[in-house]
């Protein structure tokens, strides 16, 4: 519905009503926000930046050249990265059984959605799509 939209307008507006719902759960809960400092804006700028507007930009944009469940497949492959790079990146080895659990879940996934059909714009946004998705959560 939202590939023939402005992409920036309508993403714009879905940030501003998540971020009027924040405020509004805070106040309504008594809970106070506090605004980020030094550092703190890099991360919350880079997290901005990779998780919320390329990864939504890549969605629209990898849906012109790639069926759904080519993007579908991308996000559910990010377990078997976050199973094999969270543990990496605090200096463990990723365990076995978290990461066949991770490949599991992707498969089934795979088996569910289908490959889907892409060019290679699509699985270029797909690409996309998986590594904003990682890196966000990570």
């Amino acid at each position: 519905v939202l590939a023939d939209a402005p992409l920036h307008t309508a993403q714009a507006l879905r940030y501003a009503v998540a971020c009027m719902l924040l405020l509004a759960c805070a106040r309504f809960t008594g809970h106070s926000l506090r605004r980020p400092r030094g550092s703190e804006w890099l991360w919350l700028l880079s997290v901005t930046v990779s998780g919320l507007v390329l990864f939504n930009v890549a969605l629209v944009y990898g849906s012109r050249h790639a069926e759904p469940a080519v993007l579908a497949v991308a996000v559910a492959c990010v377990p078997v990265a976050l199973a094999t790079m969270g543990p990496l990146l605090e200096g463990h080895r990723p365990r076995s059984r978290l990461l066949a659990a991770a490949v599991v879940v992707s498969v089934g996934a795979v088996v569910v959605e289908g490959l889907g059909r892409a060019d290679g714009i699509g699985l270029f946004w797909a690409t996309v799509v998986f590594a904003c998705e990682a890196g966000f959560t990570l």
